[in-house]
């Protein structure tokens, strides 16, 4: 603001000397606001700001969503054509804290009809905006800087973010093809036990994981289960993924399914992967005691109420078509990424085919650095994740995750050639 150029009662106080004169100052002249040191007011460290939503890509494998392509467009215009005169009132109004009671009926149904989990009542779900918010609602309300949790060597990159945000300990766990290794997990707790530790809860993505799509075998979510009760901690079960089965008949019942798991384990999940994450509906459903904490620390004066009753709206009549045709469609594209990355990397990159789930796994040769690429690729159109944002530690610099939903076949070919089209030319790959 230069107030040389306006004649304000405000400009006229601030030239007179009367306000403000250690922020303002002359140059050339002219009056202007001097730049304020704001160290002393900061709270929080720095951290850098996640642009990476505002930015479009020719070629997007980073994200974890359907694309335009497979969007159901027609029927959510009808559902929000309808609820807007079904429930003009509600929408008159704020919305409550643990949100919209149609949108938790939906949800009680989804659990107990997909999942095998049956919680008491609406009053033992809460919803989020997203499933990260879910996750920082468990972090506000369970853990202080220095706490511990458990959890994958590789995982969900928004949770990494959140968990190192938290200032927490993150003690890691190995895993194989079936996901997180039980021996392990107990050694474990038994090691952090002998420092009088106890985890504040193991995150588990269990179906499938993310980011390397492994499916949890039954026997080692009881194991898991067990654990969590012989060493006095929660388990926090994200099951973002669960609905893109893909080549799986049937996804594991979730460990909050399990007998007695329910004052033991609180359970995410999100309407985002099967409709769009531009549509914030998710929710947390764990023992009322819980819920109830989490709500009180939910300081957004409810989510949107019209997002979460078109959902619910859409849901009631679309959910288990809805995911049948995404699957179809999803099948087919990530058979196009997997074979794409072979006709282009061939033996230089290593993959298992996902069963179920958004992404392709993906390791390079040992002198491959995915993370130092990464802009470069920015800058040509193509967009992945390297996989140090998955490590809490930042290593898997040769690891990358391409997500197939988003894109079409078409792009998903394209940009897979110009990604190793890229990578030869600043000498990543040999010719």
């Amino acid at each position: 603001m230069r107030c040389d150029r306006y004649h304000t009662p405000v400009c006229d106080t601030l030239r007179a000397g009367r306000l403000g004169a250690a922020l303002w100052g002359r140059e050339e002249g002219r009056w202007i606001m001097a730049a304020i040191d704001y160290s002393r007011f900061w709270t929080v460290p720095e951290r850098p700001v996640p642009t990476w939503q505002e930015e479009v890509f020719q070629y997007d494998f980073g994200g974890a969503n359907p694309g335009p392509d497979v969007m159901p467009i027609e029927d959510l215009a009808e559902a929000a054509r309808a609820v807007i005169h079904e429930e003009k009132t509600l929408i008159a109004r704020y919305p409550p804290t643990y949100g919209p009671v149609r949108t938790r009926e939906v949800i009680l149904h989804k659990m107990a009809a997909h999942r095998g989990v049956t919680w008491p009542s609406i009053h033992d779900v809460l919803t989020t905006n997203g499933s990260a918010q879910g996750i920082t609602l468990c972090l506000e309300t369970l853990t202080r800087p220095g706490d511990t949790i458990i959890t994958d060597r590789f995982f969900y990159q928004g949770a990494v973010r959140a968990f190192v945000a938290a200032g927490l300990r993150i003690a890691t766990v190995e895993r194989d093809d079936d996901g997180m290794r039980m021996d392990m997990l107990e050694e474990r707790l038994h090691a952090l036990r002998q420092e009088g530790v106890t985890p504040k809860f193991i995150y588990t993505i269990p179906s499938p994981q993310n980011p390397d799509g492994s499916i949890m075998p039954p026997e080692r979510r009881t194991r898991m289960l067990a654990l969590a009760r012989e060493y006095g901690t929660l388990i926090l079960e994200d099951d973002c993924y669960v609905d893109q089965t893909l080549d799986v008949n049937a996804m594991p019942p979730a460990i909050a399914a399990l007998d007695g798991a329910q004052e033991r384990v609180i359970y995410i999940a999100t309407f985002s992967k099967i409709i769009s994450p531009g549509v914030r509906v998710a929710w947390v459903a764990a023992d009322h005691r819980l819920v109830e904490r989490m709500a009180a620390y939910k300081q957004d004066v409810g989510n949107d109420y019209l997002s979460g009753l078109i959902v619910a709206k859409y849901l009631e009549d679309h959910l288990d078509s809805r995911i049948s045709h995404l699957n179809a469609r999803m099948r087919h594209k990530r058979d196009t990424m997997v074979a794409a990355l072979g006709e282009n990397f061939g033996p230089l990159v290593s993959m298992t085919t996902p069963k179920a789930g958004m992404f392709v796994w993906a390791e390079f040769p040992a002198d491959t650095d995915m993370q130092a690429l990464e802009p470069i690729t920015q800058e040509r159109g193509v967009r992945y994740l390297g996989g140090h944002q998955f490590s809490p530690i930042g290593e898997g610099s040769r690891r990358a995750r391409f997500n197939y939903s988003f894109p079409t076949p078409e792009e998903i070919q394209e940009g897979v050639s110009l990604l190793a089209s890229v990578m030869r030319s600043e000498g990543a790959l040999p010719d």
